[in-house]
């Protein structure tokens, strides 16, 4: 059910066609997940978008509480509901979604009562809303909140909390459907989360799998991981991440309880999106909150995506039960292979009257095109003079086309009502699709660092040098895709260009076939 267009917004170094926002569903549940964000919104390659969520049609205690869904097909370009379905048949929570490449099927997880265990649900085929179950009882009684990864062999892994203790992340795994491993402890070599401050992802291309948590019972707060790359039959030993250098001086950076999220892209590089506060004279502070992130294969291995804040004298709200001033960051990349961010953030100027909570805003932002080693500026995608408050985003894992989605929720009275911030309202869950105006299609990678930006543009010319024809045409554009300059046989100035991402677009019969678009993208450094 369409709700509400919005404004025209700044995307990707161009201007965003459409801001189309989508009500795909309501939920009464206004807490979805306390520690690490899970992954909610997912792309199924050639047939359409899964979106999942907690939610709720009743008052607390909420007894019709459970994992509910939505699917957008690519063949009607509708969503099959319009509050969406429910995906298990009894009282559950706190799960994830994720896709099985191979199929599209999508794989949602919960946590069910009597005793506590997780389970899992597969559609029988992308988009039919009907599902078949897996129960993780008895193998793994006694575990809650359990996110869910799809490998590449469709083999679903899981991470839960040890109920008992409450301090513990274990994992175990479906190779075949429905036979869970016996649980094994992941977090014992490093401090153990204190809190499902737990997240997880696995490839779509090789057998890894990576398990993040935050260590919750040092001061600052620590982050950890542990890798697989045999799709979780052995694991490398514990690694501590170093906090990247988010703040001066005497301030020490924290990691938080909202966890990290990692991401596995097209080329099978691991990524993570991390929040981070400051500790000021032993005290952990909301604010400035900054968004970083995380890539081995980047120097520096981290980047700055945001730092939120304001002048403290301007913050005259609370920003509520366990929440950065900015935070619960998630990632994805568009057709291009370039990096999405997008995290919720607090407004020191929006106040809830009703609850003195201040109102949050879902932000984006995208990379330069280099793997995430430096980022755009940030943009709000939700409204500066909005009534509601805007919050658990999740941008989506891979785009389909030229379009970001991203799924969050509008708290209608700021503040959790399950924790008894505020009154109980039916929330709406939005999915929001950003149409992105490149000036281009989607091209092929070519990565190349020569020493000078005028090797990459006379490699890329050879051909229209030796080959002149009438009616062809080669131009080089900017990456929101402006052109720079016409590309013509010994006649370029191009020592000039500036470091970048730049687009050689040819047009003409001879680009017809050329590496099946007409068009390629270079990243440039001098």
């Amino acid at each position: 059910m369409r709700a509400v267009i919005v404004c025209v917004l700044m995307v990707a170094g161009g201007v965003a066609e459409s801001g189309e926002v989508d009500t795909v569903g309501y939920t009464t549940y206004d807490w979805q997940v306390g520690g690490a964000t899970n992954r909610m919104l997912c792309n199924a390659a050639g047939y359409g978008v899964h979106v999942a969520w907690t939610g709720s049609a009743s008052p607390s205690p909420w007894p019709d509480r459970g994992m509910r869904y939505n699917y957008y097909s690519c063949a009607t370009r509708q969503w099959v509901s319009d509050t969406g379905v429910e995906v298990f048949p009894y009282r559950n929570g706190f799960g994830s979604l994720d896709v099985n490449p191979a199929n599209g099927v999508l794989v949602v997880s919960t946590h069910a009562p009597s005793p506590l265990h997780p389970d899992l649900a597969r559609d029988i085929e992308p988009g039919a809303c009907v599902f078949e179950y897996c129960s993780g009882s008895p193998v793994c009684d006694g575990y809650s909140d359990p996110p869910v990864a799809v490998g590449m062999d469709g083999t679903a892994h899981v991470v839960m909390l040890d109920d008992a203790t409450g301090d513990q992340c274990w994992y175990s795994r479906v190779q075949t459907w429905c036979s869970w491993d016996v649980p094994r402890r992941l977090c014992s070599e490093g401090p153990e989360p204190g809190f499902h401050s737990y997240s997880l992802a696995a490839s779509k291309l090789s057998h890894k799998v990576v398990v993040f948590w935050t260590a919750t019972s040092r001061s600052p707060f620590g982050l950890y991981y542990r890798a697989s790359s045999d799709g979780g039959e052995t694991w490398q030993p514990a690694t501590e991440l170093p906090a990247p250098p988010a703040f001066g001086g005497d301030t020490v950076t924290s990691f938080s309880i909202q966890g990290a999220f990692p991401f596995y892209d097209r080329e099978d590089r691991l990524h993570v999106a991390a929040p981070v506060a400051p500790i000021v004279r032993d005290t952990f502070r909301l604010m400035p909150a900054a968004i970083w992130h995380w890539c081995s294969d980047n120097s520096p291995a981290w980047s700055e995506v945001r730092r939120a804040g304001c002048d403290p004298e301007r913050l005259i709200a609370s920003v509520g039960y366990n929440a950065l001033y900015a935070g619960r960051p998630t990632l994805g990349e568009d057709g291009r292979g370039g990096l999405f961010c997008g995290w919720e953030e607090f407004d020191s100027m929006n106040v809830e009257p009703q609850t003195n909570r201040l109102r949050a805003a879902v932000f984006c932002a995208q990379d330069n095109g280099d793997n995430g080693t430096s980022w755009q500026a940030a943009m709000r995608l939700t409204d500066t003079a909005a009534t509601a408050s805007y919050r658990y985003p999740c941008v989506i894992d891979r785009a389909p086309d030229d379009t970001l989605r991203v799924v969050y929720h509008a708290d209608l009275v700021a503040g959790f009502h399950v924790f008894g911030e505020g009154p109980l309202t039916l929330n709406p869950v939005l999915v929001q699709k950003l149409k992105l105006a490149s000036g281009v299609e989607a091209p092929p990678v070519r990565r190349v660092k020569p020493t000078a930006a005028a090797t990459v543009v006379r490699g890329l010319l050879k051909t229209e040098d030796r080959i002149p024809e009438t009616g062809y045409r080669a131009e080089l554009l900017d990456i929101a895709g402006r052109r720079v300059m016409e590309l013509r046989p010994g006649a370029n100035d191009v020592r000039q260009l500036a470091t970048g991402v730049y687009f050689v677009q040819r047009t003409g019969s001879r680009a017809q076939g050329f590496e099946g678009s007409g068009v390629v993208r270079v990243v440039v450094a001098k």
